[in-house]
This record gives C-alpha cells, structure tokens and sequence, in this order.
C-alpha cells in the first residue's frame, strides 16, 4: 500500500495594514482623511502577482488593490485590513483503504481513511480534496470490483468523510471506464482531471473556480500522469485520451489568470 498523505495548511491574504512589512518593505500607517492633494495609497508588494490578491475593505466593500489605485483620493473614507484564510485538507493513494486494518490479520492499526477524516474539521474556510487512486488496492477494493461489481459503496464512504474536489489517479483506470464512471456519478465532489479528453478532444473533467464563503476564489485544476498511455490496458482507455499534463495544466492555469485569488494543481 502506497503512503497515505494528508496535509493540513491555511493560506492568509493581507491587504493595507498599519505599520507592517510585507515582502521586506515597510508600508506606513494610514491617514483617517484623505485630501485633494494627497497621494493615491498603493499596496507595496514584491511583484504584481502579489499584488492582484491583495484584499482591501473600502467602505465596507471588497475592492481590489488596483481598482483603489484608480480612484480619487477624496472619495476614500477609510480603508481596512481584511484577512481571509482557506484550510484544506488533501489525502492521496488511499487505495481502498478505509478502515483501521492491512486485512493481513485481525489487528487494528493506525491506518485508512476514516482514521483520518476523523480528525477534519470542515467549516466554511474549508476544501477536503483528494489526489486518486481510490478504487483499487485493498482486499476491500478487490471485493467491491469482482464480487459486488460496483464501487458505489467506496463513492459513499468518500461521502461521509466530505470530500469537495477530487481528481483520478492511474489505478482508477484499471477497472474500465464504466466503472469509474461508477464512482463519479455517486461522488458528491467534482472531479477535475485537465489532461483526459474524448475522441474529440474535449476535456472531460475541466478545471472549476470555487469561490469560498468568505469571497476567496480558488481555481482547481486536476492532472493525472500521462503515462498510463503505457501502463494501462487499452481497452481500459477507449473512447479517452490522456495528454500532455504539462501542457494541460498551463493552458488551465493561463485560463484561471486574473480570475482568482489562488490555484491549486493537484497532480497524480
């Protein structure tokens, strides 16, 4: 069984703030008035990438830092430090593994999924997302394809744990399309793979912006290894194609540019 992965972090966005450094430069306090003479406040920042996320609450209203750069210094009554956070949680290769056992013999360890979204804890700042390889592995897996012929239950189990965005992994190709398709259609999240496409050469699973609760907009993209163009049956890829993920993924990326706050890549 392949290691399973979960990482926890939070992301802070940071506007105008009072006396503070950001990126090594020092931004001096605001003044409450502005007037007529006054200069145009700007967020000093190391790059305009940066820039471009900056936050700032101008009269109880969100405004972007460049639109405030644009307007007239009088028509600026205060400005805000406004700080916004998104947690997510990632797992990745659980291979059919959920609960606290190998299935080698009766002892229960410290494994599978469910010992680990146990310790989630989900609000509104919050994407649970995994990375594939979910349907094959375990003796579990193996049951849920040769004797129930259906992996209906494992797509309910990854329910319950409250999964929002997810992408495929190599092995959830090797059972066939129609039984992936199986775990897609009663899978709660959106799947986000940018490099498998139809015969047309359509993206299948194409990357979404998610604008979280509290305004950040975060844009998923999902790739998968192209290879297995060699690892897998070919009749386990009709009708489908697995590209470039490279290429797939900075096309997504130049897509999602100046559209939201964060990106995410969630590669297997």
């Amino acid at each position: 069984m392949k290691k399973q992965i979960t990482i926890y972090f939070t992301i802070f966005f940071f506007s105008i703030a009072n006396s503070q450094k950001i990126n090594g430069v020092k931004i001096s306090p605001l003044q409450n008035q502005y007037s007529e003479n006054d200069s145009i406040p700007k967020v000093i920042y190391g790059n305009e990438r940066e820039a471009k996320k900056s936050i700032i609450l101008l009269n109880n209203k969100y405004v972007a830092s460049e639109v405030l750069n644009t307007l007239n210094s009088d028509k600026i009554e205060s400005v805000t430090v406004e700080k916004r956070k998104v947690k997510i949680y990632y797992t990745s290769d659980v291979h059919g593994y959920f609960y606290p056992t190998s299935y080698g013999d009766r002892e229960v360890k410290q494994m599978g999924l469910f010992a680990c979204a146990s310790e989630y804890k989900k609000d509104d700042d919050t994407l649970v997302i995994d990375g594939g390889d979910m349907l094959q592995g375990s003796a579990y897996a193996y049951y849920s394809r040769n004797i129930l012929g259906s992996c209906e239950y494992i797509a309910q189990m990854v329910n319950d744990c409250g999964y929002d965005f997810y992408t495929l992994g190599n092995h959830d190709f090797n059972y066939g399309q129609e039984y992936q398709a199986i775990y897609r259609n009663n899978h709660k999240g959106i799947c986000v793979c940018e490099n498998v496409l139809d015969s047309e050469g359509n993206i299948l699973y194409p990357h979404m912006i998610h604008t979280m609760k509290n305004g950040v907009k975060v844009g998923l993209v999902g790739i998968v290894t192209d290879y297995i163009n060699v690892w897998e049956k070919k009749e386990n890829l009709v009708g489908i194609q697995v590209v470039d993920p490279f290429e797939a993924a900075k096309k997504a990326l130049e897509d999602l540019q100046g559209k939201v706050d964060l990106t995410i890549c969630i590669y297997h």
